[in-house]
């Protein structure tokens, strides 16, 4: 690619599915591995109340634990503003669902099973949290419209190809 911008840009597809995502059984959503990734590291929050786990994420950079962390971003000691995904343990879920749906909702990260952020286990979310900068999560829009990023402008053309049959 020529370089015309000193950044470098972030690649995406959109494709019109002409469907109405207002309607029963027409709302798309999911998440999918890309094969090089996307080009950027994801910082993650990491619901779990088992402490191994706990320690795992916190020494890969994430904020991790469970009640007390629930507790903090309540009452405002930890911001969630610099998280991009939130993984979540089964037995956490129901106390996530409950205090911080309102916070958590708008932001786009609520733990869901549809997206692949909520698991049975800690080892099961540790293999997850290694994918997170790799993942992506996809929507349809109010318009039918899927968006969904395949990587950055210093991406060779065969790894944008994989990227995108993988989304495909």
């Amino acid at each position: 690619m020529g370089e015309y911008r000193n950044q470098n840009e972030a690649i995406e597809v959109a494709f019109n599915l002409n469907v109405d995502p207002r309607r029963p059984g027409q709302a798309l959503r999911g998440s999918v591995v890309l094969p090089h990734g996307t080009g950027k590291t994801v910082s993650c929050l990491v619901f779990t109340s088992d402490p191994a786990t706990i320690e795992e994420a916190k020494s890969k950079g994430h904020e991790a634990g469970g009640e007390e962390l629930i507790d903090k971003i309540i009452s405002g000691e930890a911001s969630i503003d610099q998280y991009q995904r939130a993984l979540a343990t089964k037995e956490t879920l129901p106390i996530i669902q409950k205090q911080l749906a309102r916070l958590l909702g708008p932001r786009g990260l609520m733990p869901n099973a549809k997206t692949n952020t909520v698991f049975e286990e800690g080892s099961a979310l540790l293999t997850a949290l290694k994918e997170q900068s790799s993942t992506v999560t996809y929507r349809t829009e109010s318009g039918g419209i899927l968006h969904c990023p395949v990587g950055k402008g210093d991406f060779t053309a065969q790894q944008l190809t994989d990227n995108l049959q993988a989304i495909c």
